[in-house]
């Protein structure tokens, strides 16, 4: 009898033993899907988070558009009045005071909604818009004022913050998806502000009896070709209505029209007879297409945004409530557990709960810390009388590197300044909008520009603040030059292609050289090292010669170079020196 119970008792605890290892590994199954879901839930909430940023970030973008729109009216308005103080002028004016003061109201609570949902890097452009108002009365005053002066520049600083205010939004939101409705959108605020300086221009000279002087002909040069530029880059990344609606403003029958006046007034044709009014409505009808459209366009980004947090919401319903049934299963396994099973079942249910209340939230900085970086650049032009030329060096920031630009287009004198502005708001449009490789970037570029009558050679690469890491290409741009910090120089002559805007069609070259600490990277333009009876690679060698007998701070570098430049320059000359500290605590790091 006795051994009859020893045997049950001893097939008890064995089967007791089994339960317990069973329950044991059907816990440790449990917990390892809970801690997955838990990351899972904690990933779905960052989703949310992000998606909910976006939407507030789009709601707040469509009524700043609206506020720079209403003040780009007031303004044009106000110049009307200050030109014409006629009744219909003031009234129209007064009417469109009024739907700025609106347009601002809904911004002010658009703006307290959703504050707290947007990146802080945001918040002082906007903040600057609404402080604006004081300012805004003064303004007004000033513009209904019998015999006052034109209020158009200090409109244009009121419309700027509101501008700036928009292109820091649009920046907030990192979704491919978007990037070229962002782009377009920034694109024809830039257009839509080129073309409403040439409206003023124009106005304000045919309320003048002074002929038109070579000075407001540069300046209408200038806007009239970065309008173009704009509209070009804005279609470029538009589709399928959109872009037939850039390609309306651009070549439609406004266009022609504003085109066939400008002609008439510029040429100074004397049977040729506009009025102010006449130019203003004509003109205003073009830029209304523009204003028309940047709505539309960010209506687009509202839609995926809200797409967005709709479909992150119900990811994060549904991967909480799974977790929630995951739960309650954990807890009644580690009940059948033993105690330290349970205890472990316990602790990961509360950490489980804490990290479904955490979010995590990335504020992206506008501006990177160049802690480990100094920059330095010096330009002459060729011509002091005109002082312009198509010589320009650019840094600014494509996603985690640092662009770094110099070029020279071909010619001077204003029409070389106008393709030099051309080519570098288009090469920062395309490369922010679009991060390629140096050699691609280039190859994109040359072919946008083919049929536009610019030729340029310029040097492009991307620099990695953290690593001094040089990616770079040469599109028929003379050799760079490294100075190392022991004094030794070498010349980069790798990297080379044809210039931008010839139409050779051939491989582009692109090299990674990495600078060490204290390297100084140096950038010129040809101005530098050609001349009469010059051989560029002995000028260089020269240069190179020069440079390790110089001392390395910038301001000896630089006049070092251009001591070193031709006597009688009969081409632009600028150079750009960066100097890579080392590795340190800038935003890339």
């Amino acid at each position: 009898m006795t051994n009859r119970w020893e045997r049950l008792s001893t097939s008890i605890r064995d089967r007791l033993s089994s339960v317990v290892v069973a329950t044991a590994l059907a816990a440790l199954i449990v917990f390892g899907v809970l801690a997955v879901l838990i990351f899972s839930v904690q990933g779905a909430q960052e989703s949310f988070s992000t998606a909910r940023m976006a939407v507030s970030v789009a709601a707040v973008t469509e009524d700043a558009i609206a506020t720079t729109a209403a003040l780009q009216e007031e303004r044009a308005l106000g110049s009307m009045v200050t030109i014409a103080p006629l009744a219909e002028n003031l009234s129209a004016y007064g009417e469109a005071v009024d739907r700025t003061d609106a347009a601002l109201q809904d911004l002010r609570v658009t703006w307290s909604q959703n504050r707290t949902q947007v990146p802080q890097s945001a918040t002082p452009p906007i903040s600057d818009v609404l402080a604006s108002e004081v300012t805004l009365g003064e303004v007004r005053t000033a513009t209904v004022t019998p015999g006052g002066e034109s209020t158009f520049a200090l409109y244009t600083e009121l419309v700027g913050l509101s501008v700036s205010a928009t292109g820091e939004l649009l920046k907030q939101v990192d979704d491919p998806a978007t990037a070229g409705d962002r782009g377009m959108i920034g694109a024809l605020l830039t257009a839509s502000e080129a073309l409403q300086v040439q409206r003023y221009l124009i106005l304000d000279a045919l309320a003048s009896p002074r002929p038109l002087s070579e000075e407001l002909l540069l300046q209408l040069d200038v806007v009239t070709s970065n309008a173009s530029q704009s509209l070009f880059e804005a279609r470029s990344l538009a589709e399928g209505g959109e872009q037939e609606a850039v390609g309306e403003i651009m070549s439609g029958s406004g266009a022609s029209e504003v085109e066939h006046l400008m002609a008439g007034i510029v040429n100074g044709d004397g049977d040729f007879d506009v009025t102010p009014e006449t130019w203003f409505g004509v003109t205003t009808s073009r830029i209304e297409q523009i204003s028309e459209l940047i709505p539309l366009v960010n209506v687009d980004e509202i839609a995926l945004a809200q797409e967005n947090l709709d479909r992150a919401q119900r990811s994060l319903w549904s991967r909480s409530i799974l977790l929630g049934a995951l739960f309650i299963l954990t807890i009644l396994v580690a009940t059948s557990a033993v105690n330290a099973t349970k205890e472990r079942g316990e602790a990961l249910a509360e950490y489980g709960l804490l990290t479904d209340g955490l979010r995590e939230w990335f504020v992206p900085t506008s501006f990177p810390d160049s802690e480990n970086i100094d920059i330095a650049a010096r330009y002459v032009p060729a011509s002091i009388r005109t002082m312009s030329g198509g010589d320009w060096y650019d840094v600014y920031q494509v996603g985690d590197a640092l662009a770094v630009v110099i070029g020279d287009v071909a010619g001077h004198g204003s029409e070389a300044t106008a393709q030099m502005a051309q080519l570098r708001n288009l090469l920062r449009g395309q490369s922010t909008a679009r991060t390629l490789a140096p050699a691609a970037q280039m190859d994109l570029l040359s072919r946008t520009v083919a049929d536009s009558g610019i030729l340029a050679t310029l040097t492009y690469g991307l620099l990695n603040p953290a690593t001094g890491d040089f990616v770079y290409t040469r599109a028929g741009h003379i050799p760079l030059l490294i100075r190392s910090a022991a004094g030794s120089v070498r010349v980069e002559e790798e990297a080379g292609g044809p210039p931008v805007g010839s139409g050779i069609e051939m491989a582009r070259g692109q090299e990674m050289t990495r600078l060490r600490p204290g390297d100084l990277l140096i950038l010129i333009t040809d101005g530098l090292v050609e001349g009469i009876d010059r051989d560029i690679d002995v000028a260089l060698d020269e240069i190179a010669k020069a440079l390790t007998e110089t001392d390395l701070s910038a301001e000896a570098v630089l006049d070092c170079l251009f001591g070193l430049g031709p006597e009688q320059a009969t081409d632009d000359m600028a150079a750009l020196l960066i100097t890579w500290r080392g590795p340190g605590h800038s935003h890339w790091a």
